[in-house]
Formats: C-alpha cells, structure tokens, sequence
C-alpha cells in the first residue's frame, strides 16, 4: 500500500478472497438448507403415515360394535380393501310397540333425528335356542320425531322392546395410481385419507395367528403403510389391529 491507498492488484486479490469466503458460507448455508428441508419432509411424512394408521386403526377396532353375533362384521378383507360394518356414533334404541310382519314402520324410544335415508338398520328380537333372531332393513324416511318408515315391510313379527341398532358400513382401499389411501362410509364417494402413501397392505389373522380368508374367521389385521421419500429413503409403519367385537 502507496501514500495514495491501495494497489489494483491489492483490491482484486481482496476481492478474490472475499468471494471465496461468500462461496464457502454460501455453500454452508446452502447445504444446511437442503439438510433442514430433508428433515423436515421425513417428519412431515412420518406424522402423515403414523396418522393415517391411527385413524383406520381406531375404527377398525370397532368392527362389529353394535352387530349381533352371527352377523358378518367384516364383510370384505382383500390385500387392498377392507369393508367392515359397525355402529359407530352408537346410535341405538327398542321398539315401544309391537311392528307386524307387512308393515313398514317402526317406532323406537328415542327421537330418530339421528337416522337419515338410505340408513342401514339392524332390528333384533332376541335369541332363541342361541340363535339371533336379527333382521337388516334400509330407511326410507323418518315418520315423526319418534318414528322410522322402511324401504321395505317387515318380514316377521318384532315385539316391543326389539332392538334396533343403526349400522355403518366402512370401507377403507388403496388406490396405487393416485399412491393414497382411501376412506368411503355407506353409499357416499371415495375420500383420501391419506395421501402419498406408496404402498399399503392389509393382512388377516385369525384367533390362532393364521392367514385367513374367511370373514367370520378374522380376529385381526396387520397393516403395513409405506411411503417412500425423493432422498430415496423409506418410511414404513406397521401395525397390528386388533378386533374388540
């Protein structure tokens, strides 16, 4: 350095090592960024599996619940659909007088605003000789704040204080082409549950820890989610669901 200030060559070799050191922290920061961003996608994803396992889970579990013994529960176990009945919002009552085979409308002890058309019901009179005398009826409408009119009449006798359970029916599939799974109750359309899951299988156990096919044999599901992530790495969650009903 003169008495008049710095050199040419002086200022480019400061330049130089100035963006040299932008480079490197730029690089760092670059690289701590991409770091972050990757962390954050598997968390992300992770949260996502683990919540869609819980959610088919919990109601899995209820498979059944509301269903008289003897009556199919599950009603389809593929490796990529399930479809299970249940009373899920418990909505239930008995019959306050007697319905007549023929007829076509029911009145119950509770108010019926729960019910809606279309409605799967289960109407039970009892047991005899360990046998569920059950019939299951579609609603048509509601008849009154206490009533229930039927798509069909009634094809026996049930005697006030029959049961009468409304059933939900709850399916739960794959779709591969759209890599999410999938959640359906009743007659409605087919929602995502749970998006950008690359794979998903259900298995069926029955009480002795066997594969089975058969729906009145299944005492548990064993459900395998697996999404995979643009690093290339893996996030797989398993769980075995066990049938309380």
């Amino acid at each position: 350095m003169n008495n008049h200030g710095h050199t040419l060559i002086e200022l480019l070799i400061a330049m130089a090592i100035s963006l040299i050191i932008t480079a490197g922290v730029s690089g760092f920061f670059k690289f701590q960024y991409g770091l972050f961003k990757t962390q954050t996608e598997e968390v992300e994803a992770i949260q996502t599996v683990r919540s869609v396992a819980h959610m088919l889970g919990r109601e899995i579990i209820l498979a059944g619940y509301g269903v008289p013994p003897g009556m199919l529960r599950i009603t389809k176990a593929l490796e990529d659909e399930i479809e299970f009945r249940t009373n899920l919002r418990d909505i239930r009552g008995k019959l306050r007088s007697t319905a007549y085979a023929g007829e076509s409308i029911l009145y119950l002890d509770i108010q019926t605003k729960a019910f809606k058309k279309n409605d799967r019901i289960i109407l039970c009179k009892g047991i005899t000789e360990g046998i569920n005398q059950c019939g299951e009826y579609t609603v048509a409408s509601r008849g009154g704040s206490n009533g229930l009119i039927l798509q069909t009449p009634l094809r026996e006798i049930y005697p006030a204080g029959s049961t009468v359970s409304r059933i939900d029916i709850i399916s739960y599939r794959y779709n591969k082409s759209k890599k999410r799974l999938e959640r359906k109750a009743g007659r409605g359309y087919w929602q995502p549950a749970g998006e950008g899951i690359s794979d998903a299988r259900f298995i069926y156990m029955d009480r002795d820890n066997h594969k089975t096919t058969e729906l009145m044999n299944i005492t548990r599901m064993d459900l395998s989610l697996t999404r995979s992530l643009r690093d290339g790495k893996i996030i797989k969650i398993r769980r075995s669901i066990k049938l309380r009903n």
